[in-house]
């Protein structure tokens, strides 16, 4: 985009949001000079060619439709613009557009949008689809389709330069067609060279030397007068006063005046004026452009605007007035261009030096200006230059603070010569001068101030604060109390209180004493600029480069950048009437609502918003000057004038108009790895995408650089992300999920679409982090953990099984072994025994019965039969031959009885009858658990009684031992299981051989129980009770 800062075209400022209608044909130069109305108020030009993104540089319509694209006809295809990039969408792009060459556009009632072409006739663009529109009847396609318009009633009309006017009905399929109406005899020429809607539903048609006007069914033709029968009417409109203007291609213009045309006395225009055209206002003003200015139409005449000195050599093909009141054109050779009101007007005052220090307001309505080392410069209220007789008396001078105070007397400060003090009244007047020369403490003055006393005081750059006063001078420095010695700000609170800015902080004079605020008191040891209080009585310091501190007298609290301040220089400070208080640094100027700045000062906001004002405003520098006073002024009209180092930026307070419309948001472009996808619709992204950039657009067309955007992925970003004016974001290792895409804009007010434009977005995981692949480890791992559980239970099984066989192994062998000894006990030993018994009564017989040898035999004999008796028991505990004779009933009654005598302990015996039930081993097991269990009741428990139940099922016959006596606490082994002693943990291995379940339960003073189950048919594993 190229910025024509210089080329102003004046309208009357009150009436530009009231244009109607442009279709114009008129030349200027792409540099060309500020032309000023009588209320001085300038426009300013911007252009884009090829340069900037055109396809071609013939713009030949513009539009903008719904959604606040501005769309253009060109050459060079269709093309549709954002404010910043050109999207073109030719021959080349869309197969259905086949001619480059774009004439005309409307948009119609469902933001469908119909081009009008050179060579393809009439095109309908819709969801993204070019649709040639056919004629009705087969008809052949006549010539350029020239002109597009709707009427009230929704109806498309289309005008041909060589085939006359067409309206778009519907063909009953869901289709279009043209449907040609004649205008003969009406038009001797069948070509239609411009339509226009009225708001009455009517239709105007211009053509070959012809216009008609179209209601309903009735055609009204109108002969324009003194008219070559070759020239075309080119465009029209109708004013307040209902009247119709037009204008035709040789650049006459006509008014509709009842039924007759008439031609607009020539002699009334300067002959240097051709016309193209009429704008129509809604005020009696109108506006015509020619070839060399702009004519303005007030009470019947038509008065010169300016002589911009517009080029002979291109012509402008079409116009257009947005939603935002700018004015667009459309060139043949030169592109695109935009006209807008300028913010600021800039005003230079006479001499070559324009380099602005200070400003001061003068009696008769003067302003007066210093220069930096041109003198003094003066302005009427106008900001007209004025010749002076006091700008010749300091031209040579560098003068940095210009002041009348209320006398009228003039007090000008410099650089190097001190202060002047003159009457402006009266030039021949005697000047005095005030320096070191002549006993005034400084020769640098930069500040002057006149108190409510009438005194001056001054600030100077190395030698404090000064006050004068009926030829009195007195000067305050650091010695007093001053943070430092140059003094650039002052501010009169209240009479007798004196704020002062100094270049280390800020201090105040009030009863003759000198008041200092550090960094304790919030208040920044920073160089102040300017000071001022606002209407609300919130004192505001600017600084150099500490922002703006705001003050109510107590506390001090700096607002920066950080708190969105544009600047944290602050070198001007005014208040507008509007609310808004207007700042002046070295990048430019800029306004903050003063309601926002108090709420940042309490607490109540986190940020204030700045609209900033740079070169596309009207200024010619962005650079201001501060650090002197006076530095800047508001006039009674309510305009802010600030000192730049080209000039006085002057705004016009009551001409701005703030730009409420929320711009319009748009999601452009969406391209996963630069690959670009739908976004119409929910976006997916698959997991491998490692780079995400949306493109997106807010369409405000004022300011479209100042657009400021804040985005967020909502579900992933927490809080919004401060885009500025970046048009793009991006994203990549995102965490996986579906998440939305919001983004939002201000326009250059700050004026917030809140709804802006959102999509859905998914991150799609990669499938090692998807919930089935998860699962699908989970599962693998659980089935690895089976496994290898199973594995490891077979293991312990088959350990366990050997173990088991071990045991068995080892307790047949133990049965075998005690068999082997009972029986040779028995067989031998027992026999043995036996004989030597029977030899020992035998002897015995055959002694006296008195004898002492036969009491010894006999005693002999009774030995042997004691030892007979231990030889049977020890072979019966080895090997329990009643089990053979008497089977494992018996024999575990048997066992008690044995036992009972034996001990004092009293049994109860309760023994079912269990025969047949086990095999072999197991009623060997079984009368081993018994011998052991009884054992441990007889030598260990220490009971008075116990009993020996069992009893069986149809699986299982159940042991249980029972004792009264002392029980026992058993120990626990490495592995948190109970230890038992010897006999106990041979009972265990007999069950487990056998495949039974035991349970020992003894508590201390509690007794003991024992208690065994042996399966009688199916085994099962071993298991604790």
């Amino acid at each position: 985009m190229t910025i024509h800062r210089e080329i102003h075209i004046t309208f009357v400022l009150r009436t530009l949001p009231l244009i109607a209608a442009i279709s114009l044909l008129f030349s200027f130069r792409s540099q060309g000079q500020v032309a000023y109305s009588s209320a001085g108020d300038p426009f300013l030009s911007y252009s884009w060619t090829v340069n900037n993104g055109l396809p071609q540089t013939s713009v030949n319509a513009i539009l903008q439709n719904a959604e606040g694209y501005l769309w253009l006809g060109t050459y060079g295809g269709l093309v549709r613009f954002d404010g910043v990039q050109f999207k073109v969408l030719s021959k080349v792009s869309i197969g259905e557009l086949q001619t480059y060459r774009v004439l005309s556009l409307l948009e119609g009632k469902d933001s469908s949008l119909w081009i009008g072409t050179e060579a393809s006739g009439l095109l309908l663009f819709k969801k993204g689809l070019f649709t040639p529109i056919q004629f009705e009847g087969g008809r052949d396609f006549e010539g350029p389709v020239g002109t597009l318009s709707m009427d009230s009633t929704g109806t498309i009309w289309v005008g041909m330069q060589r085939g006359g006017l067409f309206r778009v009905v519907n063909d009953g399929k869901g289709g279009y067609t043209l449907l040609h109406t004649p205008l003969q005899p009406q038009f001797s020429r069948p070509g239609v060279t411009c339509l226009w809607s009225d708001l009455d539903g009517s239709l105007w048609i211009g053509g070959t030397g012809a216009l008609a006007h179209l209601q309903g069914a009735a055609v009204t033709t109108y002969t324009l007068s003194v008219i070559d029968s070759s020239v075309n009417v080119v465009a029209m409109s109708r004013d307040i006063a209902d009247v119709v203007w037009c204008t035709t291609s040789d650049r006459r213009i006509f008014r509709i005046v009842g039924e007759a045309a008439e031609r607009y006395p020539e002699e009334r225009l300067h002959d240097s004026y051709a016309f193209d055209e009429v704008v129509d206002r809604t005020r009696p003003e109108r506006f015509l452009a020619s070839i060399t200015g702009l004519l303005r139409y007030h009470q019947g005449r038509f008065y010169s605007m300016g002589t911009p000195q517009w080029n002979n050599g291109w012509t402008l093909r079409t116009n257009f007035i947005d939603r935002e009141n700018n004015i667009w054109f459309g060139s043949n050779t030169e592109g695109l261009m935009r006209f807008r009101r300028a913010t600021f007007t800039m005003h230079s005052v006479l001499g070559p030096v324009q380099n602005i220090t200070s400003l001061s307001r003068g009696a008769g309505g003067v302003i007066w200006v210093g220069l930096n080392c041109g003198g003094v410069g003066v302005l009427n209220v106008n900001g007209t230059p004025m010749r002076h007789p006091v700008s010749d008396l300091m031209e040579e001078h560098c003068v940095w603070s210009v002041l009348e105070d209320r006398r009228g007397m003039l007090w000008i400060g410099t650089w190097g010569s001190g202060v002047f003090e003159l009457d402006p009244r009266r030039p021949g007047a005697t000047v005095r001068r005030h320096s070191r020369t002549t006993g005034f403490p400084a020769d640098v003055v930069v500040a002057a101030l006149e108190s409510a006393d009438g005194a001056i005081w001054f600030g100077t750059i190395d030698a404090g604060l000064i006050r004068y006063s009926a030829g009195s001078v007195r000067a305050w420095t650091t010695a007093h109390g001053l943070p430092g010695n140059e003094v650039r700000a002052l501010y009169e609170e209240a009479p007798g209180r004196l704020w002062i800015g100094t270049n280390r902080g800020l201090a105040l004079l009030q009863n003759d004493s000198v008041m200092t605020f550090g960094n304790g008191t919030g208040m920044p040891a920073a160089a102040v600029r300017v000071i001022t209080k606002d209407s609300a009585g919130t004192l505001w310091i600017g600084t150099y480069g500490s922002g703006i501190v705001g003050s109510d007298g107590e506390r001090f609290v700096p607002i920066t950048s950080n708190e969105g301040l544009y600047d944290n220089v602050v070198s001007h400070i005014v208040q507008d009437r509007n609310g808004f208080l207007w700042m002046g640094c070295n990048r430019g100027i800029w306004k903050s609502p003063v309601a926002e700045l108090r709420a940042v000062f309490d607490g109540r906001l986190s940020r204030v918003t700045s609209i900033f004002y740079g070169l596309d405003d009207g200024l010619e520098t962005l650079e201001t000057n501060g650090g002197f006073l006076p530095t800047n002024l508001r006039t009674e009209d309510g305009d802010v004038w600030i000192p730049t180092t080209h000039g006085v930026a002057r705004v016009h307070l009551a001409e701005i108009r703030a730009n409420v419309l929320p711009p319009p948001v748009h999601i452009e472009r969406i391209t996963l790895d630069g690959i670009e996808t739908d976004h119409s619709r929910p976006i997916d992204v698959h997991y491998d995408v490692q780079d995400v950039a949306i493109q997106y657009a807010a369409l405000s067309f004022v300011a479209p650089q100042k657009i400021q955007f804040r985005y967020r992925l909502a579900g992933f970003n927490r809080d919004w992300v401060q885009a500025g004016d970046r048009r793009a974001a991006y994203f990549s290792h995102v965490t996986p999920g579906t998440y939305k895409f919001q983004v939002v804009a201000a326009n250059n007010d700050g004026i917030w679409n809140e709804d802006g434009a959102e999509v859905t977005i998914t991150f799609d995981a990669p499938y090692w982090e998807t919930w089935w692949f998860r699962l699908l480890i989970v599962v693998a791992l659980m089935s690895m953990g089976m496994l290898v559980v199973s594995s490891r239970l077979r293991s312990i099984r088959v350990q366990k099984e050997h173990q088991e066989d071990t045991s068995r192994q080892l307790i047949e062998s133990q049965e075998e072994e005690r068999q082997r000894i009972a029986g040779e006990l028995h067989d031998g030993l027992g026999q043995e025994l036996i004989v030597a018994k029977n030899r020992a009564l035998l002897a015995a017989h055959y002694l006296p019965e008195d004898s002492e040898a036969r009491k010894e035999i006999v005693q002999v004999a009774d030995a042997l039969t004691n030892a007979l008796k231990n030889v049977r028991s020890i072979a019966y505990n080895l090997r329990p031959f009643q089990l053979d004779r008497l089977g494992l009933t018996e024999t575990l009654r048997s066992t008690v009885r044995t036992i009972q005598p034996a001990t004092s302990i009293t049994f109860e015996t309760e023994i079912t009858n269990v025969d047949g039930l086990l095999p072999r081993e197991a009623e060997i097991g079984l009368f081993r658990i018994l011998q052991e269990a009884l054992n441990n009741v007889v030598k260990h428990s220490a009971a008075t009684r116990a009993s020996v139940i069992i009893t069986k099922d149809e699986e299982t016959v159940v042991l249980r031992v029972q004792d009264d006596g002392k029980g026992f606490e058993h120990g626990v082994t490495a592995g948190g299981k109970p230890a038992y002693g010897f006999g106990l943990s041979g009972i265990i291995e007999r069950v487990r051989m056998m495949d039974g379940m035991y349970k020992i339960a003894s508590v201390p003073g509690g007794g003991t129980t024992v208690a065994v189950r042996i399966p009688v048919s199916i085994p099962k594993p071993p298991l604790a009770l």
